[in-house]
């Protein structure tokens, strides 16, 4: 793994302890890692890091089996675990979930020096992806994927509580919704009963604070997105673009130079791009370059592969 320090350095960097990374996000102090380690007795313990610009262990937790992601903001550093004895109790007699879901998932703080404290509770599943919605900008809000189980079965779907809550259903499932300022980008890849939902891959954008959709626009499938600068979207596959939020008109489309990407973000004012070999390359678009298009639809509007 290679992280890029304050300097604009690449850190080679391997992670003591964790023999399999299953998420990484940006921290106020560098990255947070949450993965799991194999012992002797073949048993895998899950265990979050805390690592700092040049890929050093600032701290270390080993919270219960069950985590199910992390979320980081501000400085402040959350979990959710998985509680499958707490949600089959709440279960019908049919072993069928109640709706809405009671709150059987733990939300976890995690706090420096290795600490453990539960502050909240959440529906079976769900994972944080941002502490800004409902009316007053304050709300948590969770994301829960859909579940394809016949006994279960129910589409992915975000909510917020507090003031102005909502709970809204959505295409997606994988990757989770990832919050923009103030809204929520969800990438509908195709799959998962397309032929029943009648709508093709997609980039839907909702509003954090009542979670109404506010664009729509079509998207080939295999392309990478991330939050560009301020109202702006990023998008890279054989091109590297900039869509507007949230009516997702391109700004502007550039080739990549390298083939496909296989995930972009915004660094300054340059756009960083990954290649499946590892590679990684910057783009620093300037008006002599863009590609700018002509896009005169709010709605659903095809991208180039």
């Amino acid at each position: 793994m290679r992280l890029r320090s304050r300097d604009g350095d690449w850190v080679d960097v391997s992670v003591p302890g964790v023999d399999w990374i299953r998420q990484a996000i940006p921290d106020q102090a560098g990255l947070l890692i949450f993965g799991s380690a194999n012992t002797a007795n073949g048993r895998l313990d899950e265990v979050v890091l805390l690592l700092d610009r040049r890929g050093a262990v600032i701290d270390r937790w080993t919270p219960k089996p069950g985590v199910l992601a992390i979320f980081s903001d501000s400085g402040r550093r959350s979990a959710t675990l998985y509680s499958a004895t707490r949600r089959e109790y709440l279960q019908d007699t049919d072993g069928r979930d109640v709706w809405p879901p009671p709150k059987t998932d733990r939300i976890v703080e995690l706090l420096l020096g290795g600490k453990i404290e539960d502050r909240d509770s959440a529906e079976p599943h769900a994972t944080i992806v941002s502490l800004h919605g409902g009316q007053d900008g304050k709300g948590r809000v969770d994301c829960v994927g859909m579940n394809l189980t016949k006994e279960h079965y129910r589409d992915s779907y975000c909510l917020t509580s507090g003031p102005g809550g909502w709970r809204e259903f959505g295409l997606w499932n994988e990757p989770v919704p990832f919050a923009c300022g103030p809204f929520l980008i969800e990438l509908f890849e195709g799959g998962n009963d397309i032929g029943r939902r009648g709508k093709g891959p997609r980039v839907t954008v909702r509003r954090l604070d009542d979670g109404q959709v506010a664009g729509e626009r079509a998207l080939a499938p295999g392309h990478a997105l991330a939050c560009g600068k301020a109202g702006e979207l990023l998008l890279a596959k054989s091109d590297v673009q900039a869509w507007s939020l949230p009516r997702l008109k391109t700004l502007w489309r550039v080739p990549s130079g390298h083939g496909r990407s296989v995930a972009v973000a915004a660094d300054n004012d340059q756009v960083l791009v990954a290649t499946p070999t590892g590679t990684v390359f910057s783009l620093s678009p300037t008006p002599a370059r863009l590609s700018r298009q002509s896009d005169h639809s709010n709605q659903v509007n095809h991208a180039t592969h």
